[in-house]
């Protein structure tokens, strides 16, 4: 039922996003109650002449420009919906490649910190993890050179509690820097990308989410 506006002879009184209190056009306060109670003839009774419009949101969607919702005043009303109407402005170079770098960013870090698969084995690579990983690594290579006496490393991975020889582990640790580094490389070479497009259209035909690395 919502967001929903009252018309009266095609002005909008009000639009509500959700069941709230209002005064009907004769200055009668009504409780928030009556979103629930009342039946299309309490309505026709009660505020006569007054429609229940459902709202339609036609918010612009292109990346090259930013919108504002107009005030009510300027909706499209017609017998069956209340239209949003939006004014664009279009943005700058340095806006959109700003945007599109931020992108970029948040697709860097759902790929570092999504985990990747080693022997079969599930590592995760959230920043907690990575530090862990990191840590387990570095005693295992110590086991590994005869710094320290070699034994199984208790390790907990998304799978659970398993032991892993100093080796596996190295190997785990090297994996995890290295998938890390590739998240990032593949960041960089979008910035740069970014950087060098020379108009809008450029800068948002480079797509964000390709290229990389899988688990």
């Amino acid at each position: 039922m919502f967001p929903v506006a009252l018309v009266l002879d095609g002005e909008i009184l009000s639009v509500f996003s959700g069941p709230m209190p209002f005064v009907g056009p004769d200055g009668v306060q009504h409780s928030v109650t009556v979103w629930t109670s009342w039946t299309d003839k309490d309505w026709e009774e009660k505020c006569p002449g007054v429609q229940r419009l459902p709202v339609i949101d036609n918010v612009p969607t292109s990346a090259a420009a930013t919108a504002r919702c107009l005030p009510t005043t300027q909706w499209k009303v017609t017998d069956t919906a209340v239209e949003t109407v939006y004014e664009t402005f279009e943005k700058s170079l340095d806006t959109v490649k700003t945007e599109h770098k931020n992108l970029a960013s948040s697709q860097r870090y759902v790929a570092e910190t999504g985990g990747i698969t080693v022997g079969g084995a599930v590592i995760r690579t959230d920043r907690e993890s990575q530090g862990l990983v990191n840590g387990a690594y570095s005693l295992a290579r110590d086991m590994v050179d005869g710094h320290v006496p070699a034994q199984p490393i208790d390790f907990k991975g998304a799978s659970g509690w398993e032991q892993i020889a100093p080796e596996d582990m190295v190997a785990i640790g090297r994996a995890v820097a290295l998938h890390v580094q590739a998240c990032f490389s593949r960041e960089r070479a979008l910035h740069r990308q970014i950087d060098d497009a020379g108009d809008i259209e450029a800068v948002l035909a480079i797509n964000v989410t390709a290229g990389w690395p899988s688990a």
